[in-house]
């Protein structure tokens, strides 16, 4: 009975007029199937677009008259991690969770699916870097190196997707943060092959917001906004080419995992159909917000 109420709220939601920006969210999957008692846990890889896309979600979520399902520490609900990792641990039925530092601190579940979305390294690390300037200074004695300096000083790990699967935040963190890093890569790509139920990537954010918002039920999202917290980043393409160079080197490990990423956001999308119109009009109504798309 459960199933067929709720089934019944996602039809009745595609024949009420959609809000103006507001796109249907068509999409048939058999390995892909709405979790409507379930949790969806959404691993948010900084500076790789986890709020602009989670906030869709909530949009989503609100029209829905479903916010008491969605959870996001970037909005402060709740504001403390302590708190939001006790309601994931004791929580039953649908309901989505958004947070940096999830993975290998909430332990696998059954009724818990896993998500997350990669970002093509070069653009996230000079994002990284300005986020760090202008916000975390201090951490580094009041001033930040030079970017060149703090790349060399990462060794191609901190500050790495490669981390943040390779090693997690487990107990175990800071130990297999001191791995080589082929050991990373191969831990990372296993994490991402075998613990996330769905990838997303930046650079495919609309078909990724498609599939995330099809995952939790909802049948419209909103045209997606950038995250302007960090807009004065220079973009790629207006880089000097050492610089480029030298964090292709530096975070080899990190390119080849994104590629791996890639890939495998690939195969996934064999098994799911879109609707083409539904998507292409979301793609042309989102068209100017993706400044520095790489592909």
């Amino acid at each position: 009975m459960k199933f067929v109420s709720w089934l019944q709220n996602i039809r009745a939601n595609y024949k009420t007029p959609l809000p103006e920006g507001y796109s249907p969210v068509r999409v048939r999957s058999r390995r892909f199937e709405p979790i409507q008692d379930g949790q969806i846990v959404f691993h948010g890889i900084n500076k790789s677009g986890s709020l602009a896309l989670s906030t869709v979600l909530r949009e989503g979520y609100k029209r829905e008259a479903r916010l008491n399902q969605f959870f996001s520490r970037y909005l402060s609900i709740p504001q403390h991690e302590r708190d939001f990792h006790e309601i994931i641990r004791n929580s039953s039925g649908h309901a989505f969770f958004v947070d940096h530092n999830i993975y290998g601190a909430i332990s696998p579940a059954p009724h818990r699916a896993l998500v997350t979305i990669l970002r093509h390294p070069l653009p996230r690390i000079f994002s990284v870097y300005r986020w760090l300037e202008r916000h975390h200074s201090k951490d580094f004695g009041g001033s930040m190196p030079a970017f060149i300096e703090w790349v060399r000083n990462t060794k191609g790990i901190t500050y790495s997707q490669l981390e943040q699967f390779g090693a997690g935040y487990g107990p175990e963190m800071h130990e297999l943060r001191k791995l080589p890093g082929d050991e990373l890569l191969d831990r990372a790509k296993q994490a991402l092959a075998k613990d996330v139920h769905c990838l997303g990537l930046a650079e495919r954010f609309e078909e990724t917001i498609f599939l995330f918002a099809h995952l939790c039920g909802l049948s419209a999202v909103p045209a997606w906004k950038r995250d302007d917290r960090n807009s004065d980043r220079p973009l790629v393409s207006t880089i000097d080419k050492n610089d480029l160079d030298l964090v292709e080197e530096a975070f080899h490990w990190d390119f080849k995992l994104y590629r791996f990423a890639v890939d495998l956001f690939e195969k996934q999308l064999q098994d799911v159909a879109f609707d083409t119109d539904d998507l292409g009009r979301y793609k042309l109504a989102c068209i100017d917000e993706y400044k520095d798309r790489l592909v």
